[in-house]
């Protein structure tokens, strides 16, 4: 089921991960397996993806402000 919360992993030099959810104001249709692409430090492209409920592939790009 496709989701519309996004989150962030970031690597540390260490190895160590951390996962941040992204509060996003209006946040675009749910779906799975879209990329999202670094663009600055504070701001992020999200492409792509698909709904499995429906099957239709998206697309689209938005930018996604952290």
């Amino acid at each position: 089921m496709g989701s519309d919360e996004t989150y962030v992993l970031s690597l540390q030099d260490d190895g160590a991960a951390e996962w941040s959810w992204v509060n996003v104001d209006s946040p675009p249709r749910a779906r799975i397996a879209a990329s999202l692409n670094y663009m600055s430090e504070n701001e992020v492209l999200l492409t792509g993806g698909w709904d499995p409920s429906t099957t239709e592939m998206f697309d689209d790009a938005c930018t996604l402000k952290l």
